[in-house]
């Protein structure tokens, strides 16, 4: 096998120097590297001077630690050459600029017109508070003076909250700590856990286009119309809350015969009321306890409230403030705590919505004027409320079986709509609880 040679030019010998001869000396033909740049250097510099093609940044930094070591080694930086260096010319002469028309001042006599009105506005507004001050009567103004300064007192006392109660301030310790809430029903060692539902999930499950319809022939009760005169009121000409009589109507799921009637006719397979539902549906913002009992016959589900023995359910108990920053404590000194204030809505939740009534008009009385509820009770006459059973279609379980639900709804009034169409009201007074 025969290597393919590779032809070198030669190079011309310099006895007399170094590096490439003079053009006297030799022809162009034999000194090749005559028209090259060459970057002069002593013969006892390192070979690492002669093959810096980096520049000579690389090894003449004087801000380094070991600048005289390589300086001793690699030479002066004061006589590198700069053979290899890069001019960048001047272009600045060639320039020329186009546009010689003046620079346009910004227009600010709008901006200028605004500031004086404004500050015309500021001064007429102090003229007449002055006017005003001086009108009033001295014994008046020391007692607003007192005032202010007993106001600042109570912001700037150390330690407590006086003065940030109203204004949801807090100071740099004042924590708000866990709080335990009262348990409405007292969890058993022997209990089994079947489940556990994450408050959570409950906001990610919605039933879009669920629309219900009356069960034939299981309307009961009459109504009051509205008066819509009560729209009207306001603070300036504020009513009095008057106490109205009537007598209120308030059974459990499993208590209900209508609902027992409609269990044997297979109207469905859950059966639950109205605020039972409501109290699910409103379970992740709820922040007092609560518990439903859940009912299983044959295939049939009943949601039921707890028997608790008092006044009212905490399933429909009427709460006060209970989604506010600091809601009523159960075990609060004083009369403003949990359970009053819920007995005391519910009264006045239960007086407010017989006083928007025109009761004396005709009534609107449904197929079955009597409720069954309340058959065998005297006063079931003076039971001003309607139940209405309906029938929702709510999907599929797990089994792929349809899930037929039937809630009884409650009424309180009803009106003539735009159309002239009958529409049903339920009436809620809301209320809040104001700490002095």
């Amino acid at each position: 096998m025969v290597l393919p040679e590779i032809e070198i030019s030669p190079l011309p010998k310099n006895s007399g120097g170094w590096g490439p001869l003079p053009d006297g000396n030799d022809t162009k033909k034999d000194n090749l590297l005559t028209s090259m740049p060459f970057q002069e250097f002593n013969k006892c510099d390192r070979v690492g001077r002669a093959a810096d093609w980096l520049g000579t940044d690389r090894y003449y930094k004087r801000g380094d630690g070991h600048y005289r070591h390589n300086e001793r080694i690699y030479g002066s930086a004061a006589n590198a050459g700069q053979q290899f260096d890069y001019v960048h010319e001047n272009d600045d002469q060639h320039f020329q600029l186009v546009d010689t028309s003046k620079p346009q001042r910004p227009n600010n006599k709008p901006f200028r017109r605004h500031f004086h009105m404004r500050r015309m506005m500021q001064q007429r507004e102090q003229d007449r508070q002055q006017i005003a001050n001086s009108t009033q009567n001295a014994k008046l103004k020391r007692s607003i003076i007192k005032e202010h300064m007993r106001v600042f007192k109570m912001k700037n006392r150390r330690g407590g909250r006086a003065g940030n109660a109203n204004t949801g301030a807090r100071r740099w310790n004042d924590r708000n700590h866990h709080k335990n809430r009262q348990y409405s029903v007292q969890v058993q060692p022997e209990w089994t856990l079947h489940d556990r539902i994450e408050l959570t999930r409950l906001n990610k499950h919605i039933l879009p286009n669920v629309e219900g319809k009356d069960i034939k022939g299981h309307c009961y009760g009459s109504l009051h119309y509205y008066d819509k005169s009560v729209d009207r009121i306001t603070v300036k000409n504020a009513v009095n809350l008057q106490v109205c009589g009537g007598a209120f109507c308030n059974v459990s799921t499993t208590d209900d015969p209508v609902m027992e009637q409609l269990a044997q006719e297979n109207a469905g397979n859950v059966f639950a009321t109205d605020t039972i539902l409501a109290t699910l549906m409103a379970s992740n913002r709820s922040v007092y306890s609560w518990d439903i009992i859940a009912h299983r016959i044959g295939d049939k589900l009943f949601l039921d409230k707890r028997d608790s023995g008092g006044f009212s359910n905490p399933v429909d108990a009427l709460t006060v403030s209970e989604t506010s920053v600091e809601p009523p404590l159960f075990d609060a000194p004083g009369i403003n705590n949990a359970r009053d204030l819920a007995t005391e809505a519910l009264y006045i939740n239960q007086n407010f919505r017989r006083q928007v009534l025109k009761r004396t008009e005709k009534a609107y009385k449904f197929e079955n004027e009597t409720i069954l509820l309340a058959e065998n009770d005297p006063a079931a006459k003076n039971i001003e409320t309607a139940f209405k059973y309906r029938q929702f279609n709510v999907g599929k379980d797990f089994s792929d079986n349809p899930i037929r639900l039937v809630c009884r709804t409650e009424h309180d009034a009803v009106q003539t709509g735009v159309n002239g169409e009958t529409q049903f009201l339920t009436i809620k007074g809301q209320h809040a609880v104001r700490r002095r």
